[in-house]
């Protein structure tokens, strides 16, 4: 899925400076709703636009794809209009 994907999907951006990682700056984004952390692929980890999401604490859980991601959400948080 897309970075533009994310933010449509109600994702929020969150910066690491270069101070806070210890090396390079980097950012993420984030998805919280319903006790629920979704968590992106840090921005310097993605290739050509396609960002992944993970469910916050289950690490064999990721996502890619946009439409298969959006019916995650539609299902636990009935949030995402159905386009």
């Amino acid at each position: 899925m897309t970075e533009k994907q994310l933010i449509a999907l109600g994702f929020e951006r969150v910066d690491v400076s270069a101070e806070e990682s210890g090396a390079t700056p980097f950012y993420y984004y984030i998805f919280e709703k319903m006790n629920l952390s979704i968590i992106s692929t840090e921005n310097d980890l993605v290739e050509n636009d396609n960002w992944g999401v993970k469910i916050y604490d289950i690490e064999d859980v990721s996502f890619y794809d946009y439409k298969d991601f959006k019916s995650l959400l539609n299902i636990v948080c009935k949030t995402v209009s159905p386009n």
